[in-house]
């Protein structure tokens, strides 16, 4: 499994985007200067997104302390949506949140049902195909959870039941180390 998960704002372009290296300080501080990026990269859709007066933006609802419901008011709240709150606060507009699931992030951003995608999502080959990457906010690493002294080995997990998010780097990461 790999060591080291870094999370991204994503979003489609049809420039390519220019490759930089990792900002691994102050999250608000990288993700205010993505908008440095972002902004001429989709000049298009920014004007869509001016003339509309809002900013779509995907997030998911089940990953404390980056997104999650809060149960006092019912509205999404975490990290994700403060990156995304400050991001239409530069822009000038409003901003509407809307709830995405792990296999849903690239289909609803590539549908235009949302603008941008900020929502627990790591850089794959795949994936860069498809969207464009901000530079990451947030750098942290995959593990298992089990039973003390049970497990030594990855391979003491093989045939055992596993449970992962559906559609995360993590599922098929695990899928190529345990393919049983």
């Amino acid at each position: 499994m790999p060591t080291e998960i870094t999370l991204y704002l994503v979003w489609i372009t049809s420039q390519p985007h220019a490759q930089g290296p990792s900002m691994k300080s102050n999250p608000l501080i990288a993700s205010l200067l993505c908008l440095a990026v972002l902004a001429p990269a989709f000049a298009d859709d920014l004007d869509d997104i001016k003339k509309k007066n809002t900013l779509i933006v995907g997030v998911k609802d089940s990953t404390p302390p980056f997104g999650m419901v809060n149960p006092k008011t019912q509205k999404i709240s975490g990290y994700d949506i403060d990156f995304a709150a400050a991001i239409a606060k530069h822009l000038g507009v409003g901003l509407t949140v809307k709830a995405v699931e792990s296999n849903q992030r690239i289909p609803k951003l590539v549908s235009k049902d949302v603008d941008m995608i900020i929502a627990t999502m790591t850089k794959n080959a795949e994936r860069e195909k498809q969207v464009d990457f901000s530079y990451g906010y947030f750098i942290t690493g995959q593990k298992f959870i089990v039973h003390k002294g049970k497990v030594n080995a990855i391979e003491h997990l093989t045939n055992a039941k596993i449970g992962t998010v559906t559609g995360s780097t993590s599922e098929k990461q695990l899928k190529r180390e345990l393919p049983n």
